[in-house]
């Protein structure tokens, strides 16, 4: 492998100089013999390699292979801990680019790259093929993008030993391309396109995240799919339904009788009825999440679930990769008897880019390959799919080895892409003709990078904030994603435009061939080619100065549709879109079809300083406008026209959407905000939500009873409005029932401050014994506790998994 020598261009080098295995000490040692099998596919240098089992050396010639020293491989006698792919010599000076799926969501630059010979004027790449790896994960040793001295081409592969210290035999294949055209050098993925891909590339992803009560959610669906007129496909996802709230007892999802729904969000019975709606429009699936492990979870306490093992020998957070399949087929039958989901979708799947955020070091049964592990992931998309006899969907999308024939859809994250500026092309030309993906993230991660503290502490602004979510669709149509509706992350209006405009949009370019992507650099559009040959050398570090040249893209699309974004603060003027020419604020932009017949935009409104949400297709004979609060084409309000009829007009500002004469009420009508605080839950819950922990909630003579099956209870109050100068003390009278609990605590929310945030806790010490007590908290011994309080938050007991708790009142209390 390390005389490999390559002339391109009339520069001849040697691409993997010194490469070698390595040692147990991790160091080269160019003693271990390699097995070599090169051969060349068309435009491909192929290098499959195989190193010595472990044992005692001998003569034994693996068939078929050739050592690096030609004479035949040999078993051997210490551990093989990786293969390291040496320097590439002779280059002269170079410029790498981080074109990957992996590298972009968090602007990470230890992922494979591809590279630039300056005196040569060529690209090539050095790629590791992932589904034929035994090694444990990459590592890269060097991170530089630009210099002249040598380097390495890719990236060291390492193996680590099981928990016994066993070393898999090496297994590797390296791809080296060579070309003149920087994308005849970034490899395609391996996988097939999405079976769903049609349907996929027309959806828009209602990602619904709040955990409402089912009555809320239908009422949101019923008016999504009023809106569209039959018109727009939907891929809804049900995220927070799970049994005992949030990501309570994973990996399961409930398991009957015991551990039903969560109880805030509704009973099989109305979840059944949310489901079926949600198949009217499209396709609709129940959030799991497979990888991650409670020991409180009834597949632990069965006996089916176990944790995998740390490469230290201890047990990890999630699930060993033996019992994915097993415990998937539970649950997944058990949602499909229950509900009939038309979809599926599971959790964090795709979210650590690659697979050993999932791999398990136990000598039986373990997986600590790439090869291995990935073929898990891979057989448990096969395994859900097949249950649910449609698309999976998965977050975040960091990985490019599942997505399309595994996994179909999902939202397609760029951490805190709001404060970045970064290419579409790797997505454009290598994963556009996968799937249809959509969105640009979970909406909070695009404002910020883990562990994303605004959104925890309560203090993004983004729902409301007409600049952060214009640069979010911006950004999503830039990737040539579809619509995206984060529901309850956004507002209405945002909503609207996504469903109405993005969603008839995307019919236009999703999953569409991309022919040109142009970056406006010194006046002119120039491709990512020509700007590294001028010397620009991009950066995708967040926290590094940005590559200016990346606010400004041209998106030119092989059937004739284009896309101009401007994410720079100056206004940019686009001339020639078959139209007058259009004024881009930040975040704007403007589409068209080269034959005039379409054109939408998110731009001034022609010689005007006012922005509005465009879109006019001669095609279909639609017209949308949201003219944000100015008075256009004789409307102030979103309004929709197909074949110049009215069909759509939406009033925000007062809750209502008219659709063919018939009006609606966008949100349910809240209840009053009570002014006093006496709960005595004597004919309901009284507005409370149980939020976490729970199995059961109801009420039985006068009291509010929880049944819990994990830690972390807690139960939410209705909105409220207390004036804090009149409620020096809160009184809870509360019978307990469990083992091992602690300290209870009250959080409170205020108009200044709206989160349950530590700096708003009363803690207190509760009584355990299955008889009543009243405790009093003296919330106004806390300085946050004024103004007006606009919530409160009940952590009855900490620490016990299983308790029953019964709240007989919550009251103010004078001092």
């Amino acid at each position: 492998m390390s005389g490999i020598e390559v002339a391109v261009n009339g520069v001849r080098f040697r691409p993997l100089a010194g490469a070698a295995a390595l040692g147990p000490a991790g160091a080269p040692d160019l003693a271990i013999p390699l097995a070599l099998q090169p051969e060349i596919d068309g435009e491909v240098l192929r290098v499959a390699i195989t190193g010595p089992a472990l044992g005692t050396p001998s003569k034994a010639e693996a068939p078929g292979a050739v050592s690096e020293d030609s004479t035949p491989a040999k078993r051997w006698n210490s551990a093989v801990t990786g293969i390291d792919p040496g320097l590439a010599q002779g280059l002269e000076e170079w410029r790498r680019l981080d074109l990957s799926r992996y590298s972009e969501p968090y602007g990470q630059t230890w992922w494979p790259k591809t590279i630039y010979s300056v005196k040569g004027d060529f690209w090539f790449t050095a790629h590791w093929v992932m589904e034929e790896s035994e090694g444990t994960r990459w590592k890269a040793t060097n991170e530089s993008n630009h210099g002249t001295e040598p380097f390495p081409a890719a990236l060291q592969v390492v193996y680590e030993p099981d928990t016994a210290g066993n070393y898999l035999p090496p297994h590797e294949v390296l791809e080296l391309r060579f070309a003149r055209n920087l994308w005849e050098v970034v490899p395609l993925p391996r996988q097939q396109p999405s079976e769903y891909r049609d349907f996929l590339t027309k959806s828009v992803f209602v990602d619904s995240w709040g955990g409402q009560p089912a009555s809320a959610l239908k009422h949101f669906l019923e008016v999504l799919k009023a809106i569209s007129r039959g018109k727009q496909s939907y891929y809804t996802v049900l995220q927070n339904w799970e049994v005992g709230g949030w990501d309570a007892l994973l990996p399961d999802s409930m398991w009957l009788p015991g551990h039903p729904p969560n109880p805030s969000v509704g009973s099989v019975q109305e979840l059944r009825e949310l489901c079926e709606l949600g198949k009217t429009m499209g396709r609709l699936s129940f959030r799991t999440n497979y990888r991650i492990l409670r020991d409180y979870s009834p597949s632990y306490r069965r006996g089916l679930a176990h944790f995998a093992l740390g490469a230290d020998g201890k047990p990890v957070d999630y699930l060993r990769a033996a019992d994915w399949l097993p415990v998937a087929k539970r649950g997944d039958e058990e949602i499909a008897k229950q509900f009939a989901p038309n979809a599926c979708f599971t959790d964090q799947m795709t979210s650590g880019a690659a697979p050993w955020s999932w791999h398990d070091w136990a000598v039986e049964g373990g997986s600590r390959s790439m090869r291995q592990t990935l073929g898990h992931q891979q057989a448990l998309a096969r395994s859900m799919k097949a249950t649910f006899g449609g698309p999976l969907g998965s977050e975040t999308l960091s990985d490019q080895h599942l997505l399309g024939e595994f996994v179909d859809t999902g939202d397609f994250g760029v951490q805190d892409g709001h404060h970045r500026l970064f290419s579409p092309e790797f997505k454009l030309r290598r994963l556009q003709h996968l799937s249809g993906f959509n969105g640009i993230g979970l909406m909070y991660r695009f404002y910020e990078m883990p562990p994303f503290q605004r959104f925890h502490s309560g203090t993004t602004t983004f729902g409301n904030d007409d600049a952060q979510l214009d640069d979010y669709r911006c950004c999503e149509l830039l990737y040539g994603n579809g619509g995206y509706v984060c529901h309850d992350f956004a507002n209405w209006r945002y909503y609207l435009t996504e469903c109405l405009l993005v969603g008839h949009l995307q019919q236009y370019y999703s999953g569409q061939p991309v022919q040109a992507v142009r970056y406006w650099h010194n006046d002119a559009w120039v491709t990512l080619e020509d700007l590294v040959r001028q010397g620009t050398v991009p950066n995708i570090v967040p926290w590094n100065p940005p590559t200016k040249e990346y606010g400004r893209i041209r998106v030119e699309y092989a059937n004739g549709f284009t896309l101009v974004v401007n994410r720079l603060d100056d206004e940019f003027t686009v001339d020639d879109t078959e139209a007058d020419p259009i004024v881009l604020p930040r975040s704007g932009w403007v589409a068209w079809t080269k034959d005039g017949n379409l054109h939408a935009c998110s731009a001034y409104w022609p010689e005007t300083r006012h922005r509005v949400d465009y879109l006019t297709d001669d095609n279909a004979g639609l017209v949308y406008l949201d003219p944000r609060g100015q008075q256009l084409l004789g409307v102030s309000a979103i309004t929709l026209w197909d074949h110049d009829r009215v069909v759509v007009t939406a009033d925000t500002d007062h809750n209502t959407v008219t659709v063919e004469g018939q009006t609606l009420q966008l949100d349910l009508p809240s209840p009053p905000s009570p002014s006093s605080l006496d709960f005595q839950f004597d004919d309901g819950l009284d507005g409370w939500r149980p939020v976490r922990g729970m199995l059961t909630a109801e009420v039985r003579a006068g009291s509010l009873v929880l049944k819990t099956g994990a830690p972390g209870v807690f139960v939410v109050s209705p909105a409220l409005r207390l004036d804090a100068t009149k409620i020096p003390a809160v009184e809870v009278r509360m019978k307990i029932r469990a083992d091992g609990a602690k300290p209870g605590g009250l959080y409170f929310a205020t108009e200044q401050s709206p989160s349950f945030w530590s700096d708003k806790l009363v803690n207190f010490e509760v009584t355990a014994d299955g008889e009543w007590h009243t405790y009093r908290l003296n919330v106004s011994a806390n300085p946050k506790w004024q103004g007006t309080i606009t919530g409160l938050r009940l952590d009855p007991l900490r620490g016990a998994t299983e308790a029953e708790v019964e709240v007989d009142w919550v009251r103010a209390a004078g001092s």
